[in-house]
Order: C-alpha cells, then structure tokens, then sequence
C-alpha cells in the first residue's frame, strides 16, 4: 500500500460517534468552554493509523496493508496531494495535528479504541455500496504510481 511520508506526521482522529457523543452530553448538561476533541495526548502518527489498521484488520485486507511509504516531495512531484489522502499534511508535520484533548476527556469526552472505529468502518464499508466521488488513492492510481516510482520507471 502506497503511504504519503513523513511516516511520524502528527496526526489526531477521533469516532463521529465519540464526538456527537460528547457533544450532546455537554450541551445536556449546559457545559460550556473550548475543547480539543481528538485522539488521546500521545501524539499520533500516519504511521500509527496505518500499524493500528493493520492490526484491527489483520487478514481480512490480504496484504494489502504493507506500507511502502513515499517522500511527499516526490509524490507532489507527481501531482499527489491532500485531495488524494485526506488525513495527510502533503508532508508538513503540523503541530495542530498534536492538540492536548485534557480539557475534552475532563468532560467526559471518551474515545473509543481506533482498532474498534477501524473495524466497525471496514465492516460497514463491506455492507453498504460505497463511492469515492474522487476521495483517495484508486487501484488503479497506486499501481500506476509504483511503475513511475520502481528503478528505472
């Protein structure tokens, strides 16, 4: 699988349902203030998304989850940006992608394990007919980009 790098690219996600979740609960309750809802403090990484997909999925993707991660100069080299991986900083390792969620947990904010939300989307992914509307990396595209990105391509 082709993965934009840096591979240690700070990145924070969280479940919409954790989220909404959260939310209702505040206003229920008349909560008020600013709160960082993300993942927990430890800074998170697209390397540590792609290492818990592979463990919540573990057989099920046959492989397909072997990172082969690419330089951002060179994948913007071949007009590969944002549009293409919506969760990647086209290399930059943004310190807002690092946020404390102290505040938010303290209200009850409480994420639920990434391996679950990862699982639950594949499955559901699986059960309900899916388009990309031009969002991320198509077979066709990644394979495409390895023979460009392969020695002598």
């Amino acid at each position: 699988m082709l993965c934009p790098g840096p591979p240690q690219a700070s990145l924070q996600v969280i479940d919409a349902r954790d989220q909404a979740a959260w939310a209702v609960g505040l206003v229920e309750r008349g909560v008020a203030g600013a709160f960082h809802a993300c993942s927990p403090t430890r800074p998170w990484s697209l390397s540590d998304l792609v290492q818990a997909a592979a463990a919540a999925l573990g057989g099920a993707l046959d492989g397909a989850l072997d990172p082969v991660w690419v330089p951002a100069e060179q994948l913007a080299g071949l007009g590969v940006d944002g549009s293409v991986f919506p969760l990647w900083s086209e290399g930059a390792d943004e310190g807002a992608m690092a946020m404390d969620p102290g505040a938010a947990t303290g209200t009850g904010l409480s994420p639920r394990p990434i391996q679950q939300t990862i699982r639950e989307t594949y499955a559901w992914m699986q059960e309900h007919p899916w388009q990309r509307d031009g969002v991320g990396l198509s077979a066709t595209r990644e394979a495409e980009l390895f023979r460009t990105l392969a020695p002598g391509g």
